[in-house]
């Protein structure tokens, strides 16, 4: 849907004069929204969710309804178009969880997503130094009210990028030692709590990794990987062991990967920077080119809820080289972190406007 700039600026403006008339407690950033003719529901949304195409349609509405004398001093949206939106956007993630469900094969349901462009992105990021690069590129910003429970290191920031709504999470720092929460843990947890809130059409866990010489990868290369699985869940009972590696495909992105031109390659993932001859022996058995802390974990809980999920890793490290890991790791973050940070703007110009099965 394409939006002129003279209409945005228009609409924006006269809201915008309505946070002189808001509550008091108002956030930075943000303007109120009441929804409803009677009982009428706050919400303080973003400002750059102006922009939005859906929020567009609901200015629309809002205007033809109220014009700009709203008496309550936050914008005012009719119910009626509020709960349709809303509507449309649950049936939409039923229909993409849905048809995930039965491989979008064949089915009416498949059909009918098809129809409807990425509209919403979880992007799930493990370290500060890796995120922050991303923040900035598209101005996101931290939200300011708790979108996770109390008490709890994760962080939330969010934004729009061409017609894209983006939620950029990492897990934060540790409440005790003040390092990154990074791992598997942290990386599944942040993960279920963003999909219950936030409710994306896409994950993109985008992060650093140790590649394998061997295997082709050189310091700063990307990779959109195809397979992800677990190295150091080690269960010597049958079908234990195979659930214990986790193998899973990950959704698949051919036109991606094309117009990109990025290596593809298989994913391991433990909770260990380093790597002992039992984790080595896994990751070859894994056919794995990147190795990680967090890929398959994310994996894990995006399959359980029928997210779509790509993974996105620039190394950082050779893992099979006399270098040791961490000492080179640290040497090489800042540089592929801004290569990283390059490959998701590629990515998300690439899917703007375009449909999962266009991917």
């Amino acid at each position: 849907m394409g939006i002129h700039l003279p209409y945005v600026i228009l609409h924006a403006k006269q809201v915008l004069k309505l946070q002189s008339r808001h509550p008091a407690d108002v956030s930075k950033g943000h303007v109120v929204v009441y929804v409803g003719k009677t009982e009428k529901i706050r919400f303080d949304v973003p400002i750059p969710y102006l922009n939005h195409s859906s929020f567009m349609h609901l200015l629309d509405r809002a205007e033809e309804e109220y014009g700009f004398d709203h008496p309550m001093g936050g914008l005012t949206i009719p119910e009626n178009s509020a709960q349709s939106k809303g509507k449309k956007r649950k049936e939409k993630r039923q229909l993409q969880r849905q048809s995930k469900a039965k491989g979008f094969k064949g089915t009416a349901m498949a059909a009918q997503v098809e129809k409807h462009p990425v509209s919403s992105i979880l992007i799930v990021i493990a370290m500060q130094t890796e995120a922050l690069p991303v923040v900035n590129k598209f101005q996101l910003v931290e939200t300011p009210h708790r979108l996770f429970p109390e008490g709890v290191p994760w962080v939330h920031y969010h934004g729009t990028y061409k017609d894209i709504i983006i939620n950029l999470v990492w897990p934060g720092k540790d409440l005790t030692l003040g390092v990154d929460s990074i791992g598997t843990v942290s990386a599944s947890l942040v993960t279920y709590a963003s999909i219950q809130a936030l409710q994306p059409d896409l994950i993109i866990n985008a992060g650093t990794a140790g590649g394998f010489k061997a295997r082709g990868a050189g310091i700063g290369d990307v990779y959109l990987v195809s397979h992800v699985a677990f190295h150091d869940r080690r269960i010597p009972i049958p079908v234990f062991d195979i659930y214990g590696v986790g193998l899973r495909q990950t959704f698949s992105t051919p036109n991606l990967l094309k117009a990109l031109d990025l290596k593809a390659g298989k994913l391991s993932t433990g909770d260990s920077l380093d790597m002992t001859p039992q984790d080595e022996a896994t990751i070859t058995a894994n056919d794995a080119t990147v190795k990680d802390m967090e890929g398959a974990a994310v994996a894990y809980v995006a399959d359980l809820f029928k997210v779509p999920a790509i993974f996105v890793k620039a190394v950082t490290d050779i893992v099979d080289s006399e270098k040791p890991t961490a000492e080179e790791f640290l040497q090489n973050l800042a540089a592929v972190t801004a290569a990283l940070d390059e490959a998701v703007t590629q990515i998300l110009d690439f899917i703007s406007g375009k449909c999962l099965s266009e991917l």
